[in-house]
């Protein structure tokens, strides 16, 4: 198994050192400092309101923003006082 080191730092410049000659191929890497909730993939903000939460929905795999909580599978447990 190869060894592989990667540097990162704030600049999106990412440095590797590969200690095996079996025939690795680099693609260009792009990193950024700064990202939002909607550039991930599994979540779904079209529904996005002052408000919102995000919900998993399991039928879709994503995380849903909702004003509303509308399901059974749901509970909110607030303690004991």
């Amino acid at each position: 198994m190869s060894a592989i080191r990667a540097n990162f730092s704030l600049n999106p410049s990412v440095k590797a050192k590969f200690k095996s000659s079996s025939g690795i191929q680099a693609n260009s890497v792009t990193a950024t400092n700064t990202m939002s909730l909607g550039q991930l993939t599994d979540v779904d903000l079209t529904t996005l309101g002052d408000g919102s939460m995000l919900i998993f929905n399991g039928t879709t795999n994503k995380f849903v923003s909702n004003v509303e909580i509308n399901n059974s599978n749901t509970r909110i447990i607030g303690g004991s006082f």
